[in-house]
């Protein structure tokens, strides 16, 4: 179907906000093959618990399984292939005793041991692994520092508190691991430091401080409404959108109040949430048409048009020639709506742009429902 849109006769400045693709802090989920030496450890070993008659333990050189002391031994040994093998081990056997020195363990020099140190650590879910594994974050191999993050998931509650200590650390690296953690982790303890996050200075940080919000939920939505009140525009507009996505008619009103914010990308990430939030945004939008407040009606266009309201179109029409702009007379013209399909018409032509029919067009219909 070919519908009218509207083209600038001048040039104009045109803005485009996009994510940031190149992530510095590394990838959120590494696939990592395996050392070699370590796989064929974890295969020796798990002969060694089966046994070949079912009936007695024995690892590959036909001896009896270590003991729990032996292995914590062998984790000092001068050969990092045994001190891999006791480590592999201990991640299959649940021991307080082996908990201290799995932790002296995750700074083996050897890399391969320090990696299977920690999920080790994570089998043992002891509250003393936290703090050693959150230091892992800083380790020079990536894998160290994802079985870290691993580790820790494993441990869960306990390690919360350490996790949004962690966010406040120098290294951004670090700061990511911790909040990817606090993201699976869903707990609301960690809405208040998430939200610290949200205002600093760094995009990538401030995205992922965002998702973890969306994901705790519910406990999200009051603290995300109070910075709809913060002085920085990004920070308003970023709140805005992420409300949109809890869809929370707690937040309707004050995405509504912050349709009449100064900064028009903070009012069109309002707009755009009350849209995303739907039905419960309805009636308190209606009392802002039926108050006539037109810089609310041109923000939330969009929604009206949707909505339909009978005898509506005079407000809609006043506010477009107060606070119009080329998508919303193009969303009038196209509405279905004779009345706003005319002045979206005038409103181009006293704006000097010219009306073209052919593809594109669209936008919301009359009365389509919110």
């Amino acid at each position: 179907m070919r519908e009218p849109t509207i083209e600038a006769s001048h040039n104009r400045k045109a803005f485009m906000h996009s994510r940031l693709t190149n992530d510095r802090h590394g990838p959120k989920r590494p696939i990592v093959a395996g050392d070699g030496r370590r796989l064929a450890l974890l295969i020796c070993f798990c002969l060694a618990l089966v046994g070949c008659s079912g009936e007695v333990a024995v690892n590959p050189a036909g001896t009896r399984t270590p003991t729990v002391e032996q292995m914590i031994s062998d984790l000092q040994d001068k050969d990092p292939t045994v001190r891999l093998h006791a480590a592999i081990q201990l991640e299959h056997i649940k021991d307080a005793r082996a908990v201290e020195p799995l932790i002296a363990t995750l700074k083996d020099e050897d890399s391969s041991v320090r990696e299977s140190a920690a999920p080790a650590l994570g089998e043992q879910g002891d509250a003393r692994a936290v703090e050693p594994l959150i230091a892992a974050f800083k380790d020079e191999d990536i894998v160290v520092r994802y079985r870290a993050q691993e580790a820790l998931l494993q441990i869960g509650a306990p390690a919360v508190e350490s996790l949004m200590a962690a966010l406040q650390d120098d290294d951004p690296g670090v700061q990511s691991l911790a909040i990817d953690a606090l993201e699976q982790l869903k707990d609301a303890r960690a809405v208040g430091p998430l939200i610290g996050v949200v205002k600093d200075e760094d995009d990538l940080l401030r995205s992922d401080a965002l998702q973890a919000l969306q994901q705790i939920g519910a406990p999200a939505v009051e603290p995300l409404c109070a910075i709809l009140q913060d002085e920085d525009p990004d920070v308003r507009r970023l709140a805005a959108g992420t409300l949109g996505e809890l869809l929370d008619a707690r937040a309707v009103r004050p995405l509504i109040a912050s349709l009449n914010d100064e900064d028009w990308s903070v009012r069109q990430s309002a707009a755009g949430a009350l849209e995303m939030i739907g039905a419960p945004a309805v009636e308190p939008l209606l009392e802002a048409l039926k108050h006539e407040d037109l810089q609310i009606v041109a923000a939330a266009y969009r929604i009206f048009i949707k909505i339909g309201e009978k005898d509506s179109e005079p407000v809609l029409i006043m506010a477009l020639n107060e606070y119009g702009s080329e998508e919303m007379a193009e969303a009038f013209l196209n509405s279905g709506n004779g009345a706003l399909a005319g002045a979206g018409r005038e409103w181009a032509e006293a704006n000097h742009y010219r009306i073209v029919t052919g593809p594109g067009g669209g936008g919301p219909r009359w009365g389509s429902g919110p």
